[in-house]
């Protein structure tokens, strides 16, 4: 009998799970579809079904043409240069901050670790029009540097706050051992905590690596040619001559690929970093 009961809860829930698992993966499979149509399939109305697969809109992905200002492949080193340089300055200055609040006892902490969480509930739009006049006056405009610095700045509270976490897991013991065998504060971060912390700093680095990587209105204002990335890319799409339906949905598909990949790659790291310290002995 209880084989049986067992036999029909797993029934039920693959009849709840399969058709989540479907609504949620159908926009992503309306892309993939639509990419690989010709540009008067991609905008047929009923859909079309029966048709010849093309990668024609992937090959003039990296082609410049007319109505936008440079090839895709340039948009794309950018993304990966600029999220990749915020999530590693990210996670180096938001570790030692967050260190610095789970461990030490200083005036204004409680403050601070409040200011810091706050700013989460802040637009990052409202300092838009500062940055860009900061920008403009340094000279930085459409260079990585313009965008490096504000990601970093708003990736800094939550990696703060979720490392923060992390570290206050770690028994205090175990760094007093270290200080006792004469490690200095740096030493304890870099040798003993942060390796007993990798779970949790992969899945931060992944929601920051995602925040940089979609990150649209910076971008947008910030950058001309040299330093576009990606997302801006994608809005090029948009011509006067009308919506290329097909390369759009050719770049989102590219675009999201590396994300898929590297959370492929640390899904370990991940589910072990969102479980960090969530069961006590």
């Amino acid at each position: 009998m209880g084989i049986r009961l067992r036999y029909i809860e797993n029934i039920l829930a693959y009849l709840i799970i399969i058709p989540l698992l479907l609504l949620f993966l159908f926009p992503f499979l309306w892309l993939i579809i639509t990419s690989v149509k010709e540009g008067t399939d991609a905008i047929a109305i009923p859909p079309i079904w029966d048709f010849h697969p093309t990668f024609n809109n992937y090959i003039s992905l990296f082609r410049s043409t007319e109505g936008r200002s440079a090839d895709f492949s340039g948009m794309l080193v950018s993304s990966v240069i600029v999220s990749v340089v915020t999530t590693i300055l990210g996670l180096i200055t938001g570790t030692m901050g967050a260190y610095a609040i789970a461990r030490y006892k200083f005036k204004g902490k409680d403050f601070i670790s409040t200011w810091t969480l706050s700013t989460l509930m802040v637009p990052a739009a409202v300092s838009l029009i500062p940055i860009f006049l900061l920008v403009g006056s340094l000279n930085l405009m459409d260079t990585y540097i313009a965008l490096i610095i504000p990601y970093v700045a708003f990736n800094l509270p939550l990696i703060i706050w979720m490392i923060r976490g992390f570290i206050l897991d770690v028994p205090v013991a175990i760094e007093e051992a270290a200080m006792v065998d004469g490690c200095s504060t740096f030493q304890i971060l870099w040798k003993v905590v942060i390796p007993l912390i990798l779970p949790g700093m992969a899945a931060t680095s992944i929601l920051a690596l995602i925040q940089s990587w979609n990150e649209f209105l910076f971008a947008l204002v910030l950058t001309r040619d040299m330093a576009k990335t990606a997302p801006i890319g994608i809005a090029e799409f948009i011509t006067m001559y009308g919506i290329q339906w097909g390369e759009m949905t050719a770049a989102s598909i590219v675009i999201t690929s590396p994300i898929i990949i590297f959370t492929i790659f640390v899904r370990k790291y991940l589910v072990r970093g969102l479980t960090f310290g969530a069961v006590k002995g």
